[in-house]
């Protein structure tokens, strides 16, 4: 029994040490990839002295673990000696009145010695297995968990995306008051390009991760092909788009392996390609090593730019059938801008583009684009005609021209 006490105690103390284990490998991690902000804000000392507390806590549970599994020892330490003490004293007590010999009392004892190791390999057994069964309840909690987003039990055949069409889309984030997206209706034909611009926080990014299926939608609401898109397999769905985030994920490889990620068996004139028309060819010839240079943590070596046009890159050696720019040209000048819509243009003809962005001309040459508010289509149609509509898209655009245009004065 108090074995068993002590291994519950042991499991739930072993449960809140890793819990500060883990806070810990956050707080580490967070401090070294934003190292660059905090030195800047001076906050330094602020860092290490969060850090400090993170790190104290964690050697308090720790030390509190510790103190469970120091007991063991004495603990079965103690029962053996009680045994040998009730064992010696009531045999004694018994050879005395003739209830049993002297040989008997000693064969007793001596297997009572016997089983002194087994009981403290039995004491260790159960502290080795409150903390296994601690680690493997958290496995089992992250294992259990099953995706928002099932692949269909019954695949529809699409062979290739023919149209993409959102049919009065509305959709809401998980714990969310408002909905993002609201009565979203619009249809893009294989071989068009979709602009889609708006105000920050106006849903655009929203719109587009509704083709990757991070979340379930209502049925029928987004269709590929003229299919559902939850009755298309999600691997097969992902197959065909290429997609450039905001937050560009690069991996602490080289700028091959970071470009050819999806593709790690491509040609090198394949590569060559892509970087041409992400326009990264000259940077690529300023640094160190070329492509072998060694990017660093999360792409630290390269500027932000360089990071944007590195994962434009990977995207465009997947020649994917559906590319999802999601304001991935916000940190290149517009001439390098120009440059690479260019090239997008002229090498995917007949390939389906989705450019999301806060810089007008980027999307001015789309065959569709629509204006976002509040998750709300406000303005859709060509350049030409949302020109003629007098809108917010008029407006902004004429004034990121004069912008522009003061700009080239200046210089």
């Amino acid at each position: 029994m108090v074995i068993s006490l002590l291994g519950r105690q042991m499991r739930k103390r072993f449960v809140a040490a890793q819990t500060a284990f883990g806070r810990m490998n956050d707080q580490a991690l967070e401090s070294i990839s934003g190292m660059r902000v905090i030195r800047s804000y001076v906050q330094e000392e602020h860092d290490l002295a969060a850090f400090g507390r993170v790190t104290q806590d964690v050697m308090d549970k720790n030390i509190r673990v510790a103190a469970v599994n120091s007991l063991f020892h004495p603990v079965i330490s103690v029962i053996v000696g009680m045994s040998y003490v009730i064992g010696i004293g009531y045999g004694a007590y018994m050879v005395f009145h003739n209830e049993i010999t002297l040989g008997q009392l000693v064969s007793f004892n001596i297997y009572l010695g016997m089983l002194i190791w087994p009981m403290i390999s039995f004491g260790e057994f159960i502290n080795v297995l409150q903390r296994g069964t601690a680690s493997v309840d958290r496995l089992t909690r992250s294992f259990s968990q099953r995706p928002d987003v099932q692949d269909p039990e019954r695949a529809a055949l699409v062979t290739r995306p023919e149209s993409i069409e959102l049919r009065r889309l509305t959709f809401r984030y998980p714990g969310a008051s408002q909905d993002s997206l609201a009565n979203v209706s619009l249809r893009l034909e294989r071989g068009q390009t979709l602009g889609i611009v708006g105000r920050t926080g106006s849903g655009k990014s929203t719109l587009l991760k509704q083709l990757l299926r991070f979340y379930p939608v209502e049925p029928g609401t987004v269709r590929v092909s003229g299919t559902p898109i939850e009755d298309i397999p999600v691997h097969r769905l992902r197959e065909w788009i290429g997609y450039v985030p905001q937050e560009h994920l690069l991996l602490s490889k080289s700028v091959r392996d970071n470009i050819a990620l999806g593709r790690p068996e491509a040609l090198q004139e394949e590569i060559d390609r892509a970087i041409e028309m992400a326009s990264f060819t000259e940077d690529i010839g300023q640094l160190p090593d070329g492509l072998a240079t060694i990017v660093g943590e999360n792409g630290v070596m390269l500027s932000g730019g360089q990071k944007q046009r590195v994962s434009i890159a990977r995207a465009l050696l997947m020649n994917p059938e559906i590319l999802i720019l999601d304001d991935s040209l916000s940190a290149v000048d517009a001439r390098t801008e120009s440059t690479i819509l260019r090239h997008i243009r002229a090498e995917r003809a007949g390939k389906t583009n989705l450019i999301s962005t806060h810089r007008l001309s980027a999307v001015m040459h789309a065959d569709w684009i629509v204006v976002l508010e509040d998750g709300r289509i406000t303005e859709e149609g060509t350049h030409e005609q949302l020109m003629l509509h007098g809108g917010w898209y008029k407006e902004q655009f004429e004034r990121q021209q004069l912008e522009a245009n003061l700009l080239e004065a200046m210089e």
